[in-house]
């Protein structure tokens, strides 16, 4: 009976990439069995960087966060920073500006999410061609503008506490390559304000605009006109249901750490749900027309 030795080294890794994919306790465990299955399951466990705000995964990811941006980092250390797809973190305490410095390293990122965490001045000259998707929060303690180098690559956009007006005069227009937008807004009783501020100069490139409100107790939007790529979304609390002082809202919006974290899938995201509604209402226009 042949053993595993005799399989194909090309089927071996397959075997091993397989399984490290489908859970990430696996590819740790399988990091242990050789060095050059190490080898082949590392970038499917260094994938994706998460840091709670509690527990001692957060602590042992704090270490390696240390030892991922120290000047001489381990040789394997050294192999993650072009592994690192997507960065999410819920930790409000970074003095030492780590987080930024660990952004900086990670030469194929594509997603960041810093949900408690301010968007400070250490994170904006960073340039990452890959960085796709960002979601942060505070934009008042935040850049102020979007023309600086961690955003000239971004095509989604997630800002929570938002301000339109200040968020317009901070140079959207700058991101060019920005198709998808959510604004979580910061007043809730501004709505039409909100939409009559971005209505009038959205940029021709961007395809969706997300307008969420966290309060059920809202105006009535009766009359009021916006630009067709625009939904307007309701943010409910646990195991509310739409009322009818929100019933111009057209989309339950969801904080979904898991799509962040890589998951869900990317068909279950805010993005993808906002773009299937917007085909409707097109298809529903055609129809009337």
């Amino acid at each position: 009976m042949k053993s595993f030795q005799d399989v194909p080294v090309d089927i071996a890794r397959l075997i091993f990439e397989s399984a490290a994919v489908s859970d990430r306790s696996t590819a740790c465990a399988l990091s242990c069995v050789s060095r050059e299955v190490q080898f082949w399951s590392d970038p499917f466990l260094f994938r994706n960087v998460v840091i709670q705000d509690e527990g001692t995964v957060r602590e042992a990811m704090l270490e390696f966060i240390d030892n991922f941006i120290s000047e001489d980092p381990p040789s394997r250390i050294l192999r993650a920073r072009d592994y690192v797809q997507r960065f999410s973190t819920k930790q409000d305490n970074d003095q030492e500006n780590r987080i930024p410095k660990f952004i900086g390293l990670c030469t194929a990122l594509e997603s960041l999410c810093l949900w408690t965490l301010d968007l400070t001045a250490p994170f904006l000259p960073i340039n990452i061609p890959s960085l796709r998707k960002i979601s942060f929060s505070s934009f008042d303690k935040g850049p102020q503008t979007f023309n600086v180098p961690l955003f000239h690559s971004v095509t989604h956009l997630e800002i929570d506490s938002a301000d339109p007006i200040s968020i317009w005069k901070a140079e959207l227009s700058s991101m060019s390559s920005l198709t998808h937008l959510v604004l979580v807004l910061l007043d809730q009783n501004k709505i039409a304000t909100a939409i009559s501020t971005v209505s009038c100069s959205l940029p021709s490139h961007l395809q969706v605009l997300l307008l969420v409100m966290r309060r059920t107790e809202q105006s009535s939007l009766e009359g009021i006109s916006y630009d067709e790529r625009i939904v307007i979304g309701v943010s409910l609390r646990s195991n509310e249901v739409p009322s009818e002082s929100n019933s111009y809202a057209e989309y339950v919006y969801e904080e979904d750490w898991a799509a962040w974290t890589g998951e869900t899938s990317e068909v279950d995201t805010c993005w993808a749900k906002a773009e299937l509604l917007l085909r409707d209402k097109q298809r529903k226009a055609k129809i009337m027309d």
